[in-house]
């Protein structure tokens, strides 16, 4: 969930609307579109491989069951960019927030 302008915005498994939400700021935005690319990689590339692994193991028997395993296991492992996305969402709105005016009061000499 992200908040901008007193209003909350889903982001969603895929980024959703970060990349509009921060693109006032050039490097928020950039964060935001690596964000959306390796989430919309990395989730289904996981699902796919995880799904393989259990397909595998609950359906199939003898060497093919371990071929589809395997398969499965590195397809899963490739899913990692899911979690490189989700870095760069977290990066995407801290840089925006950092470039933002410093809406704290100053500091009582």
């Amino acid at each position: 969930m992200y908040v901008k302008d007193g209003r909350e915005v889903p982001i969603g498994p895929f980024g959703g609307d970060l990349a509009s939400l921060v693109a006032d700021t050039p490097a928020a935005a950039m964060h935001a579109h690596k964000c959306h690319t390796q989430l919309a990689i990395g989730v289904p590339t996981y699902l796919t491989g995880v799904a393989g692994v259990i397909v595998g193991i609950a359906v199939l028997s003898g060497p093919v069951g371990w071929v589809v395993i395997g398969i499965g296991a590195v397809t899963a492992g490739r899913g990692w960019f899911h979690g490189s996305g989700v870095t760069h969402a977290v990066d995407a709105v801290n840089i925006h927030n950092d470039a933002g005016p410093d809406s704290r009061p100053a500091p009582v000499p």
